[in-house]
């Protein structure tokens, strides 16, 4: 019998919920907007330039010292993006550069998310959905620094070369652990990297300026084709 009272005090609770009346919506004057007028177009962009800067250029500027996998690096090839230089034996989700001190550095570039395989072959562009952002990142950031240290040592122009790749990394790393694969953690990535810098100069704060959200909301990478 109380099984069955309980049954039915839920249903009425149900059907209240649903022939509830619905809240007026806002009208148009409600709303707060500004339109914001189109800014002039350069119009006279040159894509070959643009994609060789994607794929060679220092835009990131920072990393880890490129010697560290220099070796290993020399028994591959690249042979996606088909690079030459120091690139020629990078795998296309990295880049080798040259940081501001003449220190040659690996990082990733765009294509560590914006390239994704299909049918068996690597399309550049397609949004990565093999990507798997399930492992806290911490670990690794630690262990970068305290192999950093031991080699080269904080005084070192590898270490100063380092040092804001490390940064970033570091107090990103706890903020971009997704609960499943196949989405990226790159909105929250872009909030850890917005508390820790400073909005004037431009520099690490060392203590985050906002409060970062606890939740990490994975999204679908979008084609670069169309976010043109």
């Amino acid at each position: 019998m109380k099984k069955w009272f309980v049954f039915l005090l839920m249903l009425i609770l149900v059907a209240c919920n649903v022939y509830k009346e619905l809240p007026t919506p806002p009208s148009e004057q409600d709303w707060k907007t500004k339109v914001i007028p189109a800014s002039p177009q350069i119009g006279q962009g040159d894509p070959k330039l643009g994609y060789d800067y994607i794929i060679n250029g220092d835009y990131i500027g920072s990393g880890i010292p490129y010697d560290l996998l220099a070796k290993r690096l020399s028994k591959s090839e690249d042979t996606i993006l088909q690079r030459s230089g120091l690139n020629a034996n990078t795998p296309y989700i990295l880049t080798a550069f040259e940081a501001a001190n003449g220190i040659k550095v690996l990082n990733g570039n765009c294509f560590t998310c914006h390239a994704g395989e299909l049918n068996g072959e690597v399309q550049v562009g397609l949004g990565n959905s093999f990507s798997d952002f399930q492992n806290n990142l911490k670990p690794l950031a630690k262990g970068m620094r305290f192999g950093m240290k031991l080699k080269y040592g904080k005084k070192s122009p590898e270490w100063a070369a380092f040092q804001d790749f490390d940064r970033y990394f570091s107090a990103s790393a706890p903020h971009v652990k997704t609960n499943n694969p196949g989405v990226n953690a790159a909105a929250h990535l872009a909030e850890a990297c917005v508390a820790y810098r400073d909005p004037i100069t431009l520099t690490y704060t060392g203590e985050p300026i906002l409060d970062l959200p606890d939740y990490v909301i994975g999204s679908d990478v979008p084609p670069l084709w169309n976010v043109k």
